[in-house]
């Protein structure tokens, strides 16, 4: 068995394209909330997610968020 070592630079997700191209082929149903290159907010999902699955995944996120689930770096 081999051993995969990613080395990444500390700084690597402040790009989010970075960011992007680490998650593909992770998901089977995804969602993206950010600011466009123009600063309004955009949001982008896959043709399955259904506006319900949206706003499970958002309520869970808030859910895990407010819990201390995620680490600020």
């Amino acid at each position: 068995m081999a051993i995969i070592l990613n080395f990444t630079p500390k700084d690597a997700a402040k790009d989010p394209n970075h960011v992007l191209e680490a998650a593909k082929g992770e998901y089977d149903e995804l969602m993206i909330l950010g600011y466009n290159k123009e600063g309004h907010f955009d949001v982008r999902g896959n043709i399955g997610l259904t506006p319900e699955r949206g706003m499970w995944l958002c309520q869970l996120f808030i859910h895990k968020l407010m819990n201390g689930d995620y680490a600020s770096n």
